[in-house]
């Protein structure tokens, strides 16, 4: 996510853009975009980018692989998808508070996070990383979901993880729940690793009225484990 191999090389606050797939300083605007997929060439690791728009069949991988009854959205998203913040971008409309519900520190070197706002996906090519640790064999995904502790602001979303097309995780989120820990087994020929956020629609918590600045999605500590 930060550009590098995934093994601490990378950089903390560079984000890739949906529309593009190209790494950049973090633009946080609101935004639309339709709901293609698009690669992510400048790096092996990162199959590929996407805005979830409510397309039946949502394209979710460069060999397309679909996630049938994706969530209707807005189209619209705030930032890009961003490798740990900083906490002093003001942008970000986070109040320098970037720690996990459940106060999980998640805005350091140590411990990064996937900073995804609603509606955006991303798709991590598992392949990628075995062809790097021949003598190893992945056996999970594992990271810390929860939406960032926002004062004085409530939001809501729903956090995804899919695993080739297909479900393996999905939860509805406010702000006030605390931090999860998720373990995704993944099995030999699993190829695709996707995380994607959409908008909460339930009665009550409707995206209508909520700025999209504040709907932030932490996917803290993500790693792959090894055996």
């Amino acid at each position: 996510m930060g550009g590098g191999s995934g093994l601490g090389t990378g950089h903390v606050d560079i984000g890739i853009d949906p529309a593009t797939g190209s790494f950049q300083t973090p633009n946080n605007t609101v935004r639309q975009s339709d709901n293609r997929y698009v690669p992510v060439d400048s790096c092996a690791f990162i199959d590929g980018v996407f805005v979830p728009n409510g397309t039946p069949d949502q394209v979710i991988s460069s060999t397309g692989l679909l996630f049938r009854n994706c969530p209707i959205t807005s189209c619209s998203y705030y930032a890009d998808i961003v490798n740990s913040p900083s906490p002093a971008d003001k942008q970000a409309r986070l109040q320098g508070n970037l720690e996990l519900p459940g106060r999980v520190n998640s805005s350091t070197a140590r411990s990064p996070f996937i900073f995804l706002h609603p509606n955006l996906g991303i798709t991590f090519d598992v392949e990628a990383f075995r062809s790097c640790l021949p003598a190893a064999q992945i056996a999970l995904f594992s990271t810390q979901v929860a939406m960032s502790d926002v004062p004085a602001q409530r939001s809501a979303a729903t956090l995804w993880i899919l695993v080739d097309g297909q479900v393996r995780y999905s939860k509805e989120f406010t702000s006030e729940m605390p931090a999860e820990l998720i373990r995704i087994p993944l099995d030999p020929m699993d190829r695709f690793l996707t995380l994607m956020t959409t908008e909460q629609v339930n009665a009550g918590l409707h995206s209508e009225g909520i700025s999209a600045g504040f709907k932030g999605c932490l996917f803290g500590n993500p790693v792959l484990l090894l055996e």
